[in-house]
């Protein structure tokens, strides 16, 4: 069996089965409700001491979120994936995935074409 697969199917079950109540008790137009989608592209740089020789990773993902206007802090899912080889002749390679579930503070009230969030 495939455990990592089986533990990621577990955990978005669970937000699903987390968030479902929340989005179906107010029913809403789609007029309420804004959010964002947004692709990740960065490096990951571990600790050389844990990760050798694949501590330096290329890192891409999904960042996703939702509200309804009246909320003060959107819901928040990331999907991430790294992954990083040796560079040498030891054909290992490290990948790293992340879920992230929670709330994002989005700042829309500054007026410049970047919107930061915490």
């Amino acid at each position: 069996m495939n455990r990592p697969r089986i533990r990621m199917g577990l955990v978005l079950f669970f937000l699903i089965m987390v968030a479902s109540p929340a989005l179906a008790a107010s029913p809403s137009s789609p007029q309420e409700w804004t959010g964002n989608a947004n692709i990740f592209l960065g490096g990951k740089f571990l600790d050389s001491n844990d990760w050798a020789p694949a501590q330096d990773q290329i890192e891409f993902g999904l960042l996703l979120d939702a509200r309804q206007r009246s909320w003060p802090l959107n819901l928040a899912l990331d999907v991430m994936y790294g992954q990083g080889s040796d560079s040498g002749g030891l054909n290992f390679t490290s990948k790293i995935l992340e879920i992230d579930f929670g709330a994002r503070k989005i700042f829309d009230e500054i007026p410049a074409p970047f919107h930061p969030y915490i």
